[in-house]
């Protein structure tokens, strides 16, 4: 038997913005950096912010992987990787503006037919098998960005 795994929504260092399958923290970021470099940056938001996902960071991932991998109980077992709390766009964009201590400007545009306005992890299996989240939104973030402005 095997075991299966349903990622939510995974940021971390070195993830390409430009990538078809990279999150939207990744693109936020790229924003952010442009902004740093004076170039001219507005993000667009289609709809109104309030949108959420769980966002979870790659070091809570593969502690994830490693406690399914290496779990008897997982054999044949579907698990959700998440963080088990939603963030909306708002809160991630005001969290980094805290975070870079610049404020990126943000348009809101009209939703987009077909966008997910919620998307949150249960991770009641997972924690069954012994699986914690180590890192909260702002920990991720605070790591995150420390990698990514490096120099």
């Amino acid at each position: 038997p095997t075991s299966a795994v349903r990622f939510f929504n995974v940021y971390g260092p070195n993830q390409n913005p430009n990538s078809p399958y990279s999150g939207v923290i990744s693109i936020v970021m790229d924003s952010y950096k442009r902004l740093l470099a004076n170039q001219e940056v507005t993000f667009n938001i289609f709809g109104d912010g309030k949108q959420s996902r769980d966002f979870v960071f790659v070091e809570d991932v593969v502690q994830a992987l490693n406690l399914v991998a290496h779990s008897d109980q997982s054999l044949g077992e579907v698990y959700n990787v998440g963080t088990g709390k939603a963030t909306d766009l708002n809160e991630l964009i005001s969290s980094l503006n805290d975070i870079m201590k610049v404020t990126l400007p943000v348009e809101y545009k009209e939703a987009r037919a077909g966008d997910i306005k919620d998307s949150l992890a249960d991770i009641s299996k997972l924690r069954a098998i012994g699986y914690e989240p180590k890192y909260s939104i702002q920990s991720g973030l605070d790591k995150y960005v420390n990698y990514e402005l490096k120099d």
